[in-house]
Formats: C-alpha cells, structure tokens, sequence
C-alpha cells in the first residue's frame, strides 16, 4: 500500500529527467508505473508517495532532491534575480551576461603552449595570409 502526503501548492510543471525514466525503465512494470506516478504526484502537486517497497522509496530519496532543487531554482527567479550591490549581482546589472576565456594547448614547433581565443584567431588569420 501507497500512502502520500502534501507538500505544496500545484504546480503546471516541473523539470523530468531521463534518468528519471532509465531508474523507473529498469522495474517491473508494476513498480515502472507506480515509481512514474510518484515521481509525477510530487513533481506536479507535492505529494510525497511512500512505498511498502524499500527499492522504490529508495528511489524517490534519490529523485526528489533534484526536483526541489529546481522548484526552489524556479521559486527564486521569480524574484528577479539577485539584488543590487551584492556578491551575485555586484554591480547591480540585471543583465545575464557571461565572459568566458578558453584555454588551448596549441602544438607549435618543438613544443606546446597555451593559447587564448584571440591569439588562435591571429594564428588563423596568419596562415590564411600565407
């Protein structure tokens, strides 16, 4: 015997993963169709199922995290993002903008060294001169 509890309001949605389904792929189809509707049941409306079954409770231990993580994810961005001055957001810039330097190990004559984006660039342009 199933028996659940309510955790929160309903929601229209929540993040599936496919390692949701290979776990729940790899049960009889019995215990396929209960763990799905669990893992549904708490992703959609916040009821907790437990199982008579210590593999399928051990399961939903596993998933569960996952699905709060990205409730409370989509809880807080329903704020707005981080507030101005602070370690997240220090400059107070609402934007979501991302500066990223790549590494590469470049081989060169005799030897290899480490090269940016840009200075591959000028290497690139180099031999299209060539």
């Amino acid at each position: 015997m199933e028996s659940t509890e309510q955790k929160r309001d309903k929601r229209s949605h929540f993040i599936f993963y496919d390692s949701f389904y290979v776990c729940a792929d790899a049960l009889e189809k019995e215990d396929k169709l209960s763990l799905l509707d669990a893992i549904l049941k708490y992703g959609l409306y916040g009821e907790m199922t437990v199982f008579e079954s210590r593999v399928l409770n051990a399961l939903m231990v596993l998933i569960k995290p996952q699905i709060d993580a990205n409730y409370r994810k989509y809880q807080n961005a329903k704020k707005g993002g981080a507030p101005k001055g602070t370690v997240n957001n220090p400059k107070g810039r609402n934007q979501h903008t991302k500066t990223t330097t790549t590494t590469v190990i470049v081989e060169e004559e005799g030897g290899l060294e480490n090269a940016t984006d840009q200075q591959r660039e000028t290497d690139r342009e180099d031999r299209r001169e060539d």
